[in-house]
Formats: C-alpha cells, structure tokens, sequence
C-alpha cells in the first residue's frame, strides 16, 4: 500500500470515511478528550474578508486529519506512509525536511534497509496526487531533503496564525469586535487535533503546541468578550472547557469573573472551591496565588473586580518576583573578545552615557554565533547589573511567530503579576509592563527580532534596564540601538574553536589540515561547531580525512550537518524570505560568478539600471545574503556571496534551470 501509488479515499464535501487510525486525546489533566467544539464564525468583519480562494485551487488542512482539498472534492492518503511525508513537509513548509527526519517519522528508531528507497517513493506518489489535483505546488528534491513549496493562504495552519495575528492586532488597537471576529475566523480552520489521522511520533511531537495554540485563542476570544462586558455571554463557553480542562486556570478565572460581574457571586467562590478540590485530589497541590488571590478579592467585595473597569495591579504585585529566564550559555564558548567587550559596555551605557535606555543588537548571518554572543554577555551581566531578574523570549525570526501580546503576558507573570490582574490589550499590558520595571534593573533578551513594530511594545521605558537583541535583518535594528555586526571568525579564532569543539591534540597534530578546514567552512561558528562535534564523536577520524570530506563543494553542506545544527537550512531559511527579484538577481549572480562582483556587473546580470542593481544588493546585504567589501558609490560598490552560502545558491540555481553551467567551483 505504500509502493509506487497513493491510496486514496475521495469525500465530497465531507469527511465521512476517513480510514485513520484512533487516537484518544488527552487535556492537560491527562484524561481523555474529544476534539474541541469551534465555535462557528460570524459574517465578515468590514474591511477584512475571510480569504477566498479560487474553486479549484489546491487547500492543504493539518488542523484535523491530513488532506488535500479541491473544490468540493477532499482527498486523504490511504498510504500511512504517504501521509507522514506530506503531513511532515506541511508542517515544514517552505523549509527543507531532511531524507533522515522522514526517515525516523516514517520508522522511529527501526528503519529497513530500503528506508530511503521508500521515502523516494512516497514522494513520487505525492507528486502524481498533487498533479491529478491540478496543484501547482511543487515537492522539490534538495541535496539535504525535500521542500514543499506552497503559498501560506493554501494551507490552513498558516490561514489560523495569519488571522490570528490580526486579530491581535485589531485588539491592540482597543477594536474588540473585529478582533473577536477575525479570532473565530481563525478557529473556523480546526477540524480537531492537528495532524490527527498521521499515526508518527515524531509528527505528533510537532503538532503537540497547535493544542496549545488552539486554546490560546479561545483564551483570547474569551477575554475580548470580557473587556466588552459580555460576562454572561461567555459563561456556558467556560463551563465547558473548565469541564474539559479542569486543570487549566485561565479558562477557570475567566469563568469566575465572568460569574462574579453578572451578579453570580456565589457560583463563583463554588468554581474556586471546585478548582482547589481539583488540584488537591489530582496534583497534591494548591492551585496558585492568583486563584487564591482573587477568590479573597471576591469575599472582600474588592470594586476593582466589578463592571465597569479594569482590574488595577497595585500591591497585589509581588514585587520580589526575580525572573530568571535565560537559556544556558555554553561551556567552549572563545574568541569574539573584542565583540564581547563592546556589546558589554553598550549594554551598560547605550548611546546615552546611561541617560537612556541601553538596547544592542548583535545582527548577522544565519551560523555566525548571535545568541551564544549574546547570552555570553547576558550571563556575565546578570548579577553584577541586572540583578533584579532577566527576561528571555525567542521571536522566531518571523513577524507572526510570537505576537507581542503573548510575550508581554508571559513578561508580566514572571514579573509577579497574577494571571487575572493582566490586562486584555496589548497596548494596556504594555504600559503596565513598563510601570513594573520603571525602577528595576532587568535585562531583557529579544532573540531572533523579525521587525522593529515586533519589539516595540517589549522594550522598557527608563534607563535603569538593558535589552539585549539579536536579528539576521538589520532593517529589524530600531532607532537609537547600537548594531554589532557579527561575520565570520579569523583564522586564529577559528582554530581556536576547532581546538575547543574537535581537541587541541588534533589540531596540534595536523596543523595543515586544521587551516583547510577553517578554510573550507569560510570560518563560519556554526560549521566549525559542527565539524567539531562530529570529530569528537569520531576520535578514528583524522583532521585530514574531515578536510577531504569538506573539499568537494557539492558534497561540504552535507557534511555540515550534526543532530539539529545544519549550515543549509539556515541559509534556506534566509533564501524562502526573498522576494522574486531578489532570489532571481542571487540566482543569477551565483551562475555568473564566483568571487567578489560589482554593482554594474549586477546591472548587467539581470538588466536593470546601476541604481536598481545596486538597491537589489543592498537588499541583499542587510538580511546578509552577500557581503559588502566597499567602494566609493553605488556603481563602484563591491560585494562577493560567503562562501557557504554560495554553495547553497549554486545549488538552488541548478535545480532551478538543471544542466545550466554554474560559476567555476568554489573553496578550490
């Protein structure tokens, strides 16, 4: 059945005879549960359709079992394998899924000896499926794996964070029923648990945070009604996922307050009681603070709780809460040191000589070390400047990968204050966050910024804090921050790494083919990390023998791949956020050349005039695709590819007109 072709199940406008394997799900309680009701979307908001798309376009849905749906027709995959390839590249979409990550979801921890055989042919089924359903998405085949290329608007995974980013913004900006509106439009994508039908635990590890995602939006959707006075609306709403998550407090002190202001007071202190019940009989525990909490403003009549207003956090902020929240550095962190003194000193100081608030963002290429760097500097810093706690949050390089209200709330509970005390929009969250550091000394690391309008809300607003950020995009630094760039290492820096990762007795004993390493992998942190690691797992490798495996450009960004750490995804990563132009002009230029170029030779390449050209390549350097090696004007600007890099666009030049010669080899 997982041979050469799909096994398919057609449903015509519905999803009678999914052949799927069943699976109990379970709430946070641990206990069993069924898919979660959604509520249905309202008519439109103005000014913000629910997306429509052409009849025969190709939908992908993981939220519920896997399909593809066209029109009225929706299709599963009959072939268990079949569909953990597909619903593996959907939750990776527009990314690389290596050969081995297929591998283990298909196999686990058993694959046969035809594994990859197998996975070859699935995915060629998968491309005769697609075809038949007219998709003009295609599966890509890539040294490192595979990708699916597909537009977010025909998956319903993206659709769900897409409205639901807007809708937190429309929240932002106080206008709670469109906010409401676009969050059900949101919910309207889930058919049940993500990817439900796809029996892999390493699928199910990947979709185990859409749950969570889901009910953060109810929680949203809940709270917006809230702040528009509508307690009595949402109470049989609450009940219900109380009922189903006994165990989540949230949804328990919305229901509570919800009561409490529709004049249900004494229902209120008896779901607070069956809470503390609860918890007991299940965890051993009391539930937290915060429940306490307001079940004693409830009995002391407190009037901040009642409608109309907001609850106002004063004293019932424990202001000895110290945050802690950085990930581990590591042990064989070296060199950098002129970069760490700077970052350092700026962390302290800023621009303003300790007038204003210090922000520095260390700023890069994907590989080049910014949030080791960065966490080096936030651990020496912690105690001795910041001692009144560290926030951490990781933004994911995307604008929609973490939306400011989520991490202000996060902020604001390791901050002391109590879940029911948090305020509802983003801007009312973010002045309170603001009034709480005012007088602490609290540093706060942005990892992975996508855009300025992501940070702003999260940056504090005295002098007495620091914030440390780190981005591949310098348009993402803000006014007024000092830019650390960080390249690649040099050469004494880069043996020095190899020593700490691969052993000093290696490179003491082979130190020609030390320096083609560092050489090869263009002194890059993350590949010499890589080989390093893989040297020490393999002590009856030579240095020699890893710097032959490294020569050959079509095979080195193969061999810099070690457990999660890959050179090619990153640079893939940096690749998929390119507009047409741009990834035409990077195509173009890595068939043209193969050292450094200047901006009338990129005028020439793709056509357009010097000032256009040039434009394109300063693009280009700032999310740092290439690198800018001086020159007095535009026109006479010089640039060359890294590297790596180069390596990868070739690649992608390749597979985009096979056969067409590329630029001469390059690291020979």
């Amino acid at each position: 059945m997982d041979g050469g072709e799909a096994m398919l199940m057609h449903h015509p406008g519905g999803e009678a005879g999914v052949r799927a394997p069943r699976r109990d799900r379970t709430g946070s309680d641990g206990r069993a549960r069924a898919p979660e009701s959604v509520p249905v979307p309202p008519p439109a908001t103005p000014g913000e359709p629910h997306p429509v798309r052409e009849a025969q376009d190709v939908f992908f849905e993981v939220l519920g079992p896997v399909a593809v749906v066209r029109g009225t027709q929706r299709v599963h995959v009959a072939s268990r394998r079949q569909r953990v390839v597909l619903a593996a590249l959907l939750l990776s979409a527009g990314r690389v899924v290596s050969l081995e990550t297929l591998i283990e979801a298909i196999w686990s921890e058993r694959p046969p000896d035809t594994a990859r055989n197998q996975v070859h042919t699935c995915v060629s089924a998968l491309r005769r499926l697609l075809a038949r359903m007219g998709a003009q998405t295609p599966i890509e085949t890539l040294p490192g794996g595979y990708l699916l290329r597909v537009p977010f608007d025909q998956v319903d995974l993206q659709l769900f964070r897409t409205s639901s980013a807007k809708a937190a913004e429309r929240a932002r900006q106080g206008r709670y029923e469109e906010a409401i509106a676009l969050m059900r439009q949101a919910l309207a994508h889930w058919k049940g648990p993500g990817c439900a039908d796809v029996d892999s635990e390493v699928i199910q590890s990947r979709v185990v945070h859409l749950d969570e995602e889901f009910q953060r939006a109810m929680d949203h959707c809940v709270e917006w009604n809230l702040a528009l006075g509508r307690h009595s609306e949402v109470i049989g709403e609450l009940i219900e996922r109380v009922a189903r998550h006994p165990l989540r407090e949230l949804p328990r002190l919305q229901l509570v307050q919800a009561l409490h202001r529709s004049g249900r007071t004494a229902e209120a202190l008896d779901v607070c009681r069956h809470g503390r019940r609860e918890f007991v009989e299940q965890l051993g525990l009391e539930p937290s603070e915060e429940m306490a909490r307001l079940e004693a403003r409830i009995l002391a009549r407190d009037p901040a709780l009642d409608w109309p207003g907001t609850a106002v956090v004063t004293e019932t902020v424990t202001r000895t809460a110290v945050p802690r929240q950085l990930l581990p550095g590591i042990g064989d962190f070296v060199g950098r040191r002129t970069t760490l003194a700077l970052v350092t000193e700026a962390c302290v100081t800023g621009r303003g000589g300790g007038r204003h608030l210090p922000v520095v963002c260390l700023a890069g290429a994907s590989g080049t070390g910014k949030t080791v760097t960065a966490l080096r500097v936030a651990h020496e810093l912690s105690h001795s400047h910041f001692p009144d706690g560290q926030l951490f949050a990781d933004l994911g390089g995307s604008a929609y990968a973490a939306p400011p209200d989520r991490i202000l709330r996060r902020f604001l509970l390791a901050l002391g204050v109590p879940a029911a005390d948090v305020p509802a929009g983003t801007e009312e969250r973010a002045a309170l966050y603001r009034s709480l550091l005012a007088d602490r000394r609290v540093l706060v690391f942005l990892d992975h910024i996508a855009t300025q309008a992501q940070i702003r809300p999260l940056l504090p607003g005295g002098s007495s804090c620091g914030v440390l950020l780190t981005s591949r995009r310098r348009a993402a630094v803000p006014p007024g921050a000092v830019l650390v760039q960080l390249g690649a290492l040099d050469e004494a820096e880069s043996l020095e790494l190899l020593g700490a990762t691969a052993g000093w007795e290696r490179v003491r004993a082979e130190p020609t083919a030390a320096h083609r390493i560092t050489e090869l992998t263009g002194g890059l942190p993350m590949a010499l990390r890589i080989v390093g690691a893989r040297m020490a797992g393999r002590p009856y490798w030579s240095l020699e023998t890893m710097a032959a495996r490294l020569a050959d450009p079509r095979r080195r960004l193969d061999e810099l791949v070690h457990g999660e750490l890959s050179v090619r995804v990153g640079i893939e990563a940096a690749l998929c956020q390119l507009s047409t132009e741009h990834r035409t002009l990077l195509l173009a230029l890595a068939r043209s050349v193969a050292g450094p170029f200047h901006a009338r030779f990129a005028s020439r390449v793709l056509g357009v005039d010097r000032g256009t050209a040039g434009k394109l390549l300063e693009d280009l350097a700032d999310v740092y695709l290439i690198e800018h090696l001086g020159g007095a004007a535009d026109a006479d600007d010089w640039y060359r590819i890294p590297t790596l890099t180069a390596i990868h666009v070739q690649e992608a030049a390749e597979r985009a007109e096979p056969g067409r010669s590329t630029a001469a080899e390059i690291g020979r």
